[in-house]
């Protein structure tokens, strides 16, 4: 028993690390492209929301998969795609 609760423990660890690096790196790319264009005077707020939205979106798919991915594991569905193949 002990030894699913650490699989899980490590499978979920993973799961959650991964998660944070793309998040970071998201956000530091969406925090980039705001600092380019508050240091230019390009006068494109439109343009400016729309590149910023796609690494927000990406975000915001990343912490869904994330909670999905973190409940197969709770379940022990992680491994039923490999069987049925």
């Amino acid at each position: 028993m002990d030894e699913n609760r650490v699989k899980k423990r490590k499978k979920k660890a993973a799961a959650i690390i991964c998660a944070a690096v793309m998040i970071a790196l998201m956000s530091g790319y969406a925090a980039l492209i705001i600092w380019v264009f508050s240091t230019e005077e390009i006068g494109a707020p439109i343009f400016l929301l729309s590149i910023v939205l796609i690494p927000l979106a990406v975000i915001i798919g990343i912490f869904i998969s994330l909670v999905k991915r973190i409940m197969e594991i709770e379940k022990g569905e992680e491994e039923d795609a490999v069987g049925k193949y």
